[in-house]
């Protein structure tokens, strides 16, 4: 199976719900699929497959994405231990987090401990919400839009925004900054720079990089290239 193929599977079976269709292909040599219950599959190494194999695997639901689950016995009782916390070798109350959010893909590459901060911070959006963004929401009229955004349980005031992409962009570069590689953007490819100019009020006055830095609208392009903050993503 070529890596085309194998993104096929993750992106067109997200959040952990890898399914047994007739269209999917077999796994390419350095990738295997073990088969769980409810007719779904854990994507894994090909190095790893053998020594998985000698347990028994379910699919585990919780909230919206499955995982990759055996029964074992501690101390007296039965309780499930997940697929990616064997593979990691890590114990009871450490975190997994899967970068891209199917949690049945337990390919090495996709796999890595983490807090359970950083685990939230790689979360998706939300849904049903104001915005479809992470990180966005309206302010206290409902005529602007609020971007704010949260580490160790504190909320961060970023900006007000007239715009719901640019204060979308604002969380990217702030998540960025806070988060790191467990940042979760609302855009995956890069997009134009946004200066904030000033906070006025608590709202940000923002400008776009144009090719051109004079085209960036109606605030001239020195004081645009002399802004000392800005947004990048």
């Amino acid at each position: 199976m070529k890596p085309s193929q194998l993104k096929h599977i993750s992106e067109n079976y997200p959040q952990g719900s890898v399914s047994s269709p007739s269209s999917v292909p077999a796994p390419c040599a350095d990738t295997k699929l073990i088969p769980l219950t409810q007719g779904k599959f854990a994507i894994v190494d090909a190095d790893k497959y053998e020594w998985l194999m000698q347990w028994k695997w379910r699919a585990v639901k919780y909230r919206e994405s499955y995982y990759a689950a055996r029964w074992a016995c501690s101390q007296g009782s039965k309780e499930f231990v997940h697929m990616h916390t064997i593979i990691l070798g890590l114990g009871k109350g450490q975190f997994t987090d899967h970068k891209n959010h199917n949690g049945l893909d337990n390919r090495i590459r996709n796999i890595r401990p983490c807090t359970r901060s950083q685990n939230q911070h790689n979360r998706l959006p939300q849904k049903n919400c104001a915005s479809k963004y992470k990180g966005v929401g309206k302010n206290g009229n409902g005529k602007r839009w609020l971007s704010r955004i949260y580490l160790n349980n504190k909320k961060i005031h970023i900006g007000v925004f007239d715009n719901e992409v640019e204060a979308a962009m604002a969380y990217d570069a702030k998540a960025k900054e806070l988060y790191g590689d467990f940042a979760y953007p609302n855009f995956s490819q890069p997009r134009p720079r946004l200066f904030i100019l000033k906070l006025s009020r608590g709202r940000a006055v923002v400008a776009r990089q144009a090719h051109n830095l004079e085209d960036a609208g109606s605030i001239p392009a020195p004081a645009i290239m002399g802004s000392t903050s800005y947004l990048t993503t």
